[in-house]
């Protein structure tokens, strides 16, 4: 079971196959969502207008704690047995007894990641706002291990993120030895990473720009000479 966050409301899970939605003083049912199977877990969102719920049915759903209507749903190989909210609520993680544990978009069920154990898992927690290890999921498992992966919550924040820790860009030696185009990415050149650090290449960086903007229309700017 699991308190709304204004505390005025109760969520409860049973082995009936229902989930159920009451006021806290009188006990009046709000909502009630129908599972395939017992339902073990229940969570709401950080602003108490969604509620998730987990079943042995192999899905975890999303509903509007004002009306019990569906919202979205994740599929499971296996029974869901834990579910957590990201401190934003725009992100819900599953665990499940197949192995894995997902994370996925709030509003519409799309998976945006997905990790796996060895075993069931059976407790997913995300960190707080302001964590020194940024946005992370942390599960646990009955393989016996407890484990914390970064989350991005876009391609382009782990993107950035990589360049962040990038030491160093292929030379273009060593991209045409991986078979790459010869012309280094843009943000090589942006921060000034050996070798394309020199003044020639801010030269020709505006000019490479302007040819990608374009759709590569025509020839591409002809690169300085490597070093």
């Amino acid at each position: 079971m699991a308190w709304s966050p204004d505390g005025q409301f109760l969520a409860t899970g049973s082995l009936d196959k229902t989930a159920r939605i009451v006021e806290a003083t009188g006990s009046k049912e709000l909502a009630r969502i129908a599972h395939g199977g017992p339902v073990f877990a229940v969570a709401w969102s950080p602003d108490g207008r969604w509620l998730a719920t987990g079943s042995a049915d192999k899905t975890a759903r999303i509903v509007e704690a004002a009306t019990g209507k569906e919202v979205a749903r994740v599929a499971h190989d296996g029974p869901v047995s834990a579910l957590a909210w990201s401190p934003d609520g725009r992100l819900l993680a599953t665990g499940s007894w197949d192995k894995t544990a997902r994370i996925v978009e709030a509003a519409t069920g799309n998976e945006i990641a997905g990790v796996g154990h060895d075993a069931a898992v059976q407790a997913v927690a995300w960190s707080p706002n302001g964590a020194a290890v940024g946005l992370a999921l942390a599960t646990t498992s009955d393989d016996g291990t407890t484990r914390i992966w970064r989350v991005f919550p876009t391609r382009q924040a782990l993107v950035d993120a990589a360049k962040a820790k990038t030491a160093r860009c292929l030379t273009q030696k060593q991209r045409a030895q991986y078979f790459l185009p010869a012309a280094p990415p843009t943000w090589c050149v942006e921060r000034r990473l050996w070798p394309y650090h020199g003044d020639d290449w801010q030269a020709w960086l505006p000019k490479q720009k302007a040819w990608l903007a374009s759709g590569r229309l025509g020839d591409a700017p002809p690169l300085p000479k490597a070093e």
